[in-house]
């Protein structure tokens, strides 16, 4: 075997089963509020259980979006999923006294 295949079948090897299967596109989208949202209405916006989980652990761990474009800088949120949610973002900022 020469050497360019045995790279090739090696890069294969390592991104198999790597890939996630690509999320669903709901036939209807709805506003949302990232901060407020849960995991069953992330899932019926298309999202993966992955990609849910990060979203989770930046939630739980004080992170907060306070604007939509926070939500385009999660890990593993691809720029077309975010151009597909970002005019359903809605975030509710709270009043300040």
């Amino acid at each position: 075997m020469d050497q360019q295949r045995q790279k090739k079948d090696s890069v294969d090897k390592h991104f198999s089963g790597n890939y996630e299967s690509v999320p669903i596109i709901p036939e209807r989208l709805f506003d949302f509020d990232p901060n407020t949202i849960t995991d069953e209405e992330w899932q019926a916006l298309g999202l993966s259980e992955k990609q849910i989980r990060i979203i989770r652990n930046y939630l739980n761990k004080g992170g907060r979006f306070r604007k939509k474009e926070d939500v385009a800088s999660i890990y593993g949120i691809q720029p077309a999923l975010y151009e597909r949610l970002e005019p359903h973002i809605k975030i509710n900022t709270p009043q300040r006294f």
